[in-house]
């Protein structure tokens, strides 16, 4: 979707897809009640978009399953997120709220961290959702977590080095 408004995905089943399965450039979008399954890069990757994300399911995501990018705002409630290389991250200058997320058997649940250095830091607002595995740079804004243990160079860890998935070119 690119520059797409008042877009709403309901009831859908994206399975088996090699590459992203959902990919939003400044748009508007709604996702709820559908199932991401077998996706060969990310589930739903937004760039300056605004996403609502409710009662999805994601099982085997190859690199992450919500991805929020470039001064993004997300709301993700009442999920599940299992057997995954990534579960949620939110980068430079992006804002995500996420309530009621069920994380399982993933490489990594979370990750927040500046890609691009003319975007600042992100924020991240959690409610009943517990992070086993997590990667957060120093400077993001994490509220509704305790005795978080920040990192550095987060990026260097990702795409494919340690955690996710390297772009195919």
């Amino acid at each position: 979707f690119f520059k797409s408004s008042n877009v709403l995905i309901k009831e859908c089943l994206f399975k088996d897809i090699k590459s992203d399965a959902l990919d939003s450039d400044f748009s508007e979008i709604k996702i709820i009640n559908s199932k991401f399954i077998n996706i060969g890069n990310d589930a739903i990757d937004g760039s300056g978009s605004n996403i609502f994300i409710k009662n999805c399911y994601f099982n085997n995501i190859k690199d992450k399953a919500i991805s929020a990018g470039e001064n993004s705002q997300f709301q993700i409630e009442e999920g599940i997120i299992e057997n995954s290389e990534i579960g949620i991250v939110t980068k430079d200058f992006s804002n995500i709220t996420v309530k009621n997320i069920k994380l399982k058997n993933n490489s990594l649940d979370f990750s927040s961290f500046i890609k691009k250095d003319f975007y600042g830091n992100s924020k991240a607002v959690f409610y009943n959702t517990t992070l086993y595995k997590y990667l957060i740079e120093e400077g993001s804004e994490i509220i509704g977590l305790e005795n978080i243990t920040y990192s550095t160079k987060v990026e260097k860890k990702l795409y494919g080095n340690l955690y996710g998935k390297a772009s195919e070119k």
